[in-house]
């Protein structure tokens, strides 16, 4: 008969580490009214039909509202001003991007919202590609048109 340590514990399951990502909100959406459908607890997810409550709310407290309904947590948020320099790093992995100059411009214009969201996975690219899927395309005008052809509406349009 084997004697068992008091230090060993069964096979424990570990617990999934949570990894960050950050998410930066241009000014010009910030503070903007919109218009949301929610849906009461226990709700079908049926899109457009019927069912669901419309409330006023802004777009940068809606896109905040759609991460946390997609599991992430939001760990810190931070309302400044970014300097061009500092908008040219952040968006440095699109500087091939034809609208590259415009989209640092559109950055700098005003404070932008700087959200530290978080949430539990496997692994960190696990969480950029469901951040990214859920922000959709780059382009707002695409979002846009997305979204007009019956497609999902995205955080970034």
């Amino acid at each position: 008969m084997s004697k068992e340590s008091k230090d060993e514990e069964p096979d424990a399951p570990k617990e999934t580490p949570l990894y960050s990502a950050c998410v930066i909100v241009k000014p010009q959406v910030i503070g903007v009214p919109c218009m949301v459908k929610v849906k009461r607890a226990g709700e079908e997810d049926d899109d457009d039909e019927g069912g669901g409550q419309t409330i006023s709310t802004t777009i940068d407290k809606d896109i905040i509202s759609q991460l946390k309904a997609a599991g992430y947590t939001i760990k810190r948020q931070v309302r400044r001003n970014l300097t061009k320099a500092q908008a040219v790093t952040i968006m440095g992995y699109l500087s091939t991007e034809a609208q590259f100059d415009e989209m640092t411009d559109a950055l700098t214009a005003g404070a932008v919202l700087a959200l530290d969201v978080g949430k539990q996975a496997k692994s960190q690219n696990k969480v950029i590609k469901e951040l990214n899927a859920l922000i959709g395309v780059l382009d707002p005008a695409k979002a846009r048109e997305e979204e007009r052809e019956g497609g999902k509406a995205s955080i970034r349009g």
